[in-house]
């Protein structure tokens, strides 16, 4: 390991300098938390089961073709009543991590707590 010096500062943990010093290119912003990470994979997993959800309600739609009276034909609702609770569970897990970010910024003293 190099000796450190004015631009070469050894980027760890106890080094002297800020993650928002460009010297410093460790990405200390980007480390996750064991809680942080489980979050991100359950919204990955939302992600998947919107993808062929969305799909079919696009399909949904075609098939009516421009109807002024889609929203009230019952396929049409099932689909869109899955896309809305999607986007509730997704919404939840979006505030669960804003609150682990918040949890883990207070536990690093970047943050005083409420």
């Amino acid at each position: 390991m190099p000796e450190p010096n004015e631009t070469n500062i050894p980027c760890n943990t106890f080094a002297m300098v800020s993650e928002e010093d460009p010297r410093c290119g460790c990405g200390l912003k980007e480390v996750l938390t064991y809680e942080e990470e489980s979050i991100l994979a359950k919204m990955r997993e939302i992600k998947e089961q919107v993808r062929p959800v969305a799909q079919k309600l696009k399909d949904v739609q075609a098939q009516m073709g421009r109807s002024a009276k889609i929203e009230s034909a019952p396929e049409f609702a099932g689909v869109y009543a899955q896309i809305e609770e999607l986007r509730r569970e997704w919404q939840d897990w979006e505030r669960k991590l804003e609150d682990a970010i918040e949890r883990k910024l207070i536990m690093l003293g970047h943050r005083q707590p409420r």
